[in-house]
């Protein structure tokens, strides 16, 4: 078994809430959020969850790994989530997007969340390129191990 699959649970950062209109970026200096002039993806194409950077894994402006979190749930700037990961969307552009719902949820890959949530989170990115996708955890957790070895 990978590094990966050894870790069930992961734990996502949250920078961007969905009912913030604007993108938020993070300071790592100041430990602060900062609203930018960008208007937020997860809030034009009204997802319910929270996007975010992976614990452990790097943070922005550094090298870091995204992860959005399918969740009715509200958090604030900066919480701690504790994570699932069951899929990703695979980006040409190495802009891949790790797709994870809360820990406590019994589902434990893309396929078995429910038909809304995935039409919901596949409207994120409505048009695939070559060489894109969405794909299960197994792609996911292969895709964590390579930024593991790179770093």
């Amino acid at each position: 078994m990978d590094i990966a699959m050894n870790n069930k649970f992961y734990y996502a950062i949250v920078e961007q809430r969905r009912n913030d209109k604007y993108r938020n970026k993070y300071d790592p200096e100041k430990g602060k959020f900062e609203i930018t002039q960008y208007k937020s993806l997860l809030f034009e194409r009204n997802l319910a969850g929270i996007y975010g950077w992976l614990d452990g894994y790097g943070f922005p402006p550094n090298r870091h790994l995204y992860v959005i979190v399918i969740t009715n749930n509200e958090y604030e700037l900066g919480n701690k989530i504790e994570i699932k990961i069951i899929g990703i969307f695979l980006r040409k552009d190495n802009d891949s997007k790790l797709i994870a719902i809360e820990s406590s949820r019994p589902e434990n890959d893309l396929m078995e969340i429910p038909i809304n949530e995935q039409q919901m989170i596949k409207a994120l990115y409505p048009v695939i390129d070559d060489g894109e996708g969405w794909f299960g955890k197994e792609i996911a957790y292969k895709n964590i191990e390579k930024y593991i070895n790179r770093n």
